[in-house]
C-alpha cells in the first residue's frame, strides 16, 4: 500500500499508580505493559462506566487515554505528603474515532480481572496490546499508537488522503513548537516533550517536515513534497531520560581511584553504582527484610552501594567501611543478579567481614596499608560475603567481572610481597612473587567464595591492572599499564597483534586467558611515551574492546575502512584511544580519539545490539562531537573545566554519537553499563552547580543541587537505532533481492541469478539484534511464514542473505 506517516514520539517519564478499593486481580505472564482496552472497567467520579474511553496506558508520571475523541493525558506528581494532578487533551478536529474500526496487535501475554462495585460480578479477562491502531480517524488517514519501552504515536496517510484533514486541538495546556519540529506541552505540574518530528517513506529517507498553527490554533503538519510510495517513522536516539546529583554536603565520588568507574546493571535492569564517600549525610536507604545496612559514616571516607530500579526508582543506599577509609571501585553481577563489589580498605580491623563458610575464601583482617575486599550480596541487599584479601603492603582491587557460570575475577595492583596466591594448576599461569615495586594480580573464585586461582602478573617495575572482562566462553581478558621492560609476555600468532618490547615510558598491555587460567596471549601496546589501559570489554559475538588515553605521537592505529570513525594522529597532549581485536587477539581497530588539550576514556561498554559506548573526561574546546539529531541528548560546547564526554559507535566504529555533559567546573565519566533494554547508564563525578540533571518523575530519585563539594551523579539515555552490522563477507555479484516491504505473517523473498546453494537468511531488528535465522535451499523464491515471523514486533526489520560465505544482499521490511 502507497503511503505516508507522520510518526510522534511521545516522550514520557514518570509513573502514575491509581489507588483501587475494589478487587483486582492480575495474571501476568511477565511485567509488560501496554495499551489496556476498556470493557468497562473504567468508570468516572460517580463509578459510571466511560465508554468514550477506548484504551489506558499507565506510564511514568501519568496515563494516556485513548477516546473516541483523541488523546487525553492525566499527570501527576508528589510534593510533600501531597498529590497533584492535572490533564490536557489532544483533540484529532473533526476525527471519527469509532471502536469498531480499531486493530489490537502484539497481544500481551496475561489478563486482568476486575471485581469493582459497578461490576461485582466481574469483568474478567482484559486484555492490553502494544500496538493499537484506529483506522479511518480522517478519509484514508489512520492513527497508530505502539509502546516499546516508550509511546509512539504515528499517523499513518494513505494514497490520495488528504493530509490538511488532521488538525489537533490541545486543550487545557501550552503547547510551544520548538524549532518547527517539536512539540512542548506545559501544564500547571511539568512539561512533557513530543520529541523532533521526522517523517521518512519507505526506504527510509527523511522528508522535511515542520509542526505549524492555523488561524483557529489547531496544530498541523507542514509537509511540502513527499512520495505516496513510501512510509514515515521516527526512532529518537540517545535521548536523556534521567540525570541527578548523589551526595550530601562532603566529598561523594563515584569513582572509586579515579582510575575505575563503578556502576552496572542486571538482568532485571536494576543499576547499582558504588563509590566513596565523606559527607555525614550522604542519602540512604535502608529496604529492611535483611538487607545489609550501614547508616553512618564509620570513617573519613566509607565506601557507599545505592541500587536503582530501571525507572531510577531507588531501593537500597548503604555506607560500608570501618574507622579508616574505604573505597568502593567497581562491582557487577552474574545471572542469578548477584552482586559483587570491590576495592580497597585502609580499615585494618573494623572493616565489616562475613564468612559463609562453605569453604569461602576468608580473611578476617587486613594484611597491610591497605587491602582489597570483596563483597557479595543478592539483588535483595543481603550480603552473603565479606572479605579482606592482602598481603603486608598496599593492595587495591581495581576492576571485577563474572563469567557465564558465575565465577568472579578481580585484577588490580600489589606491592605485597606476601599476597595470598594459589596454583590452578592444569597449565594455569601462576607468578608465586612480585617481581618488582607494584605488580598486577589476577583473582579467580567461585560464585560462592572459593578461591579458585590467585597470581602476581609483572615484571620488575610497576605494572597495574585496571579493566577485566569475560567473554561469553569464559575467556578472560585484561588490560592495564605496565612500566617493566621484562613484562611477561606470549604472542599468540595466528595473526594476533604482538608487540615485543615496551617502547615507553609507560605501555598498555593486554592479556588473554582461558577459563581455566591457560594464558593465551600476552602483548604490549604503545607508543613511545605514555599509555594508559583503563578499560576493556567483550561483546557478544567474543570482539574485544579496549580504551584509555595516550600521549604517544606513534600510538599504533589501524584504519578500519568501511565508514569507521578514524583519527590518525594525536590532537593534543593526551587524546582517548579505542582498539578492537577478534576473540583471538587480530587487530581490527584502532584510533586516536580528542582534541587539543587533554582527553581521558576511562570506561567502555557493549550491547548485544553491537552498539560500543565511551566515556572519559576531557579539557579539549574542540573535542570531535556529531549530533546525530533525532531528539538525542547533545551538548556541542565545552561548559568549563573538565566535562564529561560520551561516545557511541555501532560495531564497525561508525561513528553515532559524540557529546560534552558538564557544567562550569570540574566532571569525569567513569563507568558505563548498558541493560537488556539498550538503556545507557553513566555514572561519575561532578564539582559543578549547574551540571545538566533532569527529573523523570513517577518515584525516580532526584536530587537536583549538587548537596556539597564533590557529588556522584547517575545518568540514563535511551539507545539508538543503528542497523544491523555487515557480515564480513564479500557480495556476489549481478545479484538482487527483492521482497514485500510490508508484511503481516509472512515475507517473500525473490532473488535473481541465483544458481545453486543453500541460503543462510538473517533477520534483524533496528537496534541489530538478531531475531531470526534460518537456512533455506536456493531457489528463485523464498517464503518465511513460520511461528517466529508471525511472532515479531510491528516495526522495522532487516534481511541478510548468505551463502557459502558471501553475502548475497539485503532488504528492509516493515511489520505492520
Amino acid at each position: 500500500m502507497k503511503k505516508i506517516i507522520i510518526a510522534i514520539f511521545i516522550i514520557t517519564g514518570m509513573i502514575f499508580a491509581e489507588t483501587v478499593t475494589n478487587h483486582i486481580t492480575q495474571s501476568w505472564i511477565n511485567n509488560q505493559n501496554g495499551f489496556e482496552e476498556n470493557r468497562g472497567q473504567m468508570v468516572d467520579g460517580d463509578n459510571n462506566p466511560v465508554w468514550s474511553l477506548l484504551f489506558k496506558i499507565n506510564l511514568p508520571g501519568h496515563n494516556i487515554y485513548l477516546t473516541e475523541h483523541g488523546a487525553s493525558f492525566v499527570l501527576y506528581q508528589r510534593e510533600h505528603d501531597q498529590m497533584r494532578y492535572a490533564r490536557f487533551d489532544i483533540e484529532a478536529v473533526g476525527s471519527r474515532i469509532e471502536k469498531g474500526k480499531v486493530e489490537m496487535h502484539d497481544e500481551i501475554p496475561g489478563h486482568t480481572n476486575y471485581f469493582l462495585s459497578h461490576c461485582p460480578d466481574g469483568i474478567m479477562y482484559v486484555k492490553s496490546y502494544r500496538h493499537v491502531k484506529i483506522n479511518d480517524i480522517y478519509p484514508g488517514i489512520n492513527w497508530i499508537w505502539r509502546f516499546d519501552d516508550r509511546v509512539h504515536s504515528e499517523f499513518e496517510v494513505k494514497p490520495h488522503a488528504d493530509l490538511s484533514n488532521i488538525k489537533l486541538n490541545v486543550k487545557w495546556a501550552d503547547v510551544e513548537i520548538k524549532d518547527g519540529k517539536e512539540l512542548v506541552y506545559t501544564t500547571p505540574i511539568g512539561k512533557i516533550n513530543e520529541g523532533v518530528l521526522y517523517v521518512y517513506q519507505k526506504d527510509g529517507a527523511p522528508i522535511s517536515a515542520f509542526y505549524s498553527k492555523d488561524q483557529q490554533g489547531f496544530i498541523t503538519f507542514d509537509i511540502k513534497n513527499y512520495d505516496k510510495n513510501k512510509t514515515l517513522i521516527i526512532d529518537p536516539p540517545f535521548e536523556r531520560l534521567w540525570a541527578t546529583y548523589y551526595g550530601g554536603s562532603g566529598q561523594d565520588n563515584c569513582d572509586g581511584s579515579r582510575e575505575m568507574g563503578a556502576i552496572t546493571a542486571d538482568n532485571s535492569g536494576n543499576i547499582y553504582i558504588t563509590g566513596f564517600t565523606g559527607s555525614t549525610n550522604f542519602p540512604t536507604l535502608n529496604p529492611g527484610a535483611g538487607a545489609y545496612f550501614q547508616g553512618t559514616v564509620a570513617s573519613a571516607f566509607d565506601a557507599f552501594i545505592v541500587k536503582f530500579n530501571n525507572n531510577g526508582q531507588r531501593e537500597w543506599a548503604t555506607y560500608y567501611g570501618g574507622i579508616s577509609d574505604d573505597i568502593g571501585i567497581a562491582l557487577a553481577t552474574d545471572s542469578s543478579e548477584n552482586l559483587f563489589v570491590t576495592g580497597v580498605t585502609f580499615s585494618s580491623t573494623t572493616f565489616p567481614t562475613y564468612n559463609p563458610g562453605g569453604g569461602a575464601y576468608f580473611q578476617s583482617s587486613s594484611g597491610g596499608s591497605g587491602d582489597v575486599f570483596v563483597l557479595k550480596f543478592s539483588n535483595t541487599g543481603l550480603r552473603q560475603w565479606a572479605t579482606y584479601y592482602g598481603g603486608y603492603q598496599s593492595d587495591v582491587g581495581y576492576a571485577i567481572a563474572t563469567d557465564p557460570s558465575g565465577n568472579i575475577f578481580i585484577t588490580g595492583n600489589t606491592f605485597s610481597s606476601n599476597l595470598p596466591t594459589y596454583d590452578a594448576g592444569s597449565g594455569a599461569y601462576f607468578q608465586p612473587t612480585n617481581a618488582g615495586s607494584f605488580d598486577a594480580f589476577i583473582l579467580k573464585f567461585s560464585n560462592a567464595g572459593v578461591r579458585l586461582w590467585a597470581t602476581y602478573y609483572g615484571g620488575s617495575d610497576d605494572d597495574n591492572g585496571y579493566g577485566i572482562a569475560a567473554d561469553t566462553a569464559g575467556n578472560v581478558f585484561i588490560t592495564g599499564m605496565c612500566r617493566s621492560t621484562n613484562f611477561p609476555i606470549l604472542d599468540a600468532g595466528g595473526g594476533a597483534y604482538f608487540q615485543s618490547s615496551i617502547l615507553g615510558y609507560r605501555t598498555v598491555f593486554i592479556l588473554k586467558f582461558n577459563n581455566n587460567g591457560v594464558r593465551t596471549w600476552a602483548t604490549y601496546y604503545g607508543g613511545s611515551t605514555n599509555d594508559y589501559g583503563r578499560a576493556i570489554t567483550a561483546d557478544s559475538l567474543g570482539n574485544i574492546f579496549i580504551t584509555g588515553n595516550t600521549s604517544s605521537t606513534n600510538f599504533p592505529v589501524l584504519d578500519a575502512g568501511g565508514g569507521a570513525y578514524f583519527q590518525g594522529t594525536i590532537a593534543g597532549s593526551d587524546d582517548a584511544f579505542i582498539l578492537k581485536f577478534d576473540n583471538s587477539g587480530i587487530r581490527i581497530w584502532s584510533t586516536y580519539y580528542g582534541g587539543t588539550t587533554g582527553d581521558i576514556a576511562r570506561t567502555i561498554t557493549t550491547h548485544p545490539s553491537g552498539m560500543v559506548y565511551v566515556s572519559g573526561n576531557t579539557l579539549s574546546a574542540n573535542f570531535p562531537t556529531y549530533d546525530p539529531g533525532n531528539n538525542a541528548y547533545y551538548q556541542a560546547a565545552l561548559g568549563g573545566g573538565h566535562d564529561v564526554f560520551i561516545l557511541g559507535f555501532n560495531n564497525t566504529g561508525a561513528r553515532q554519537w559524540a557529546t560534552y555533559y558538564g557544567g562550569a567546573s570540574t566532571d569525569y565519566g567513569m563507568s558505563l553499563a548498558t541493560d537488556a533494554t539498550g538503556n545507557i547508564f553513566l555514572s561519575g563525578f561532578t564539582l559543578s552547580s549547574g551540571f545538566p540533571v533532569y527529573n523523570p518523575g513517577g518515584g525516580a530519585y532526584y536530587q537536583g543541587t549538587n548537596a556539597g563539594s564533590y557529588d556522584a551523579y547517575v545518568l540514563k539515555f535511551a539507545s539508538a537505532s543503528t542497523g544491523i552490522t555487515e557480515a564480513p563477507t564479500q557480495p556476489r555479484k549481478n545479484l538482487s533481492v527483492r521482497c514485500n516491504t510490508f508484511f503481516t505473517d509472512r515475507i517473500v523473498l525473490r532473488l535473481s541469478d541465483f544458481s545453486s546453494g543453500d541460503i543462510k537468511i538473517s533477520i534483524y531488528n533496528t537496534l541489530g539484534a538478531n531475531l531470526y535465522q534460518k537456512t533455506l535451499p536456493g531457489g528463485a523464491t523464498l517464503i518465511l511464514n513460520d511461528r517466529q515471523i508471525r511472532n515479531l514486533k510491528s516495526g522495522i526489520y532487516y534481511i541478510r542473505l548468505e551463502s557459502d560465505n558471501q553475502r548475497l544482499g539485503r532488504a528492509k521490511v516493515i511489520k505492520r
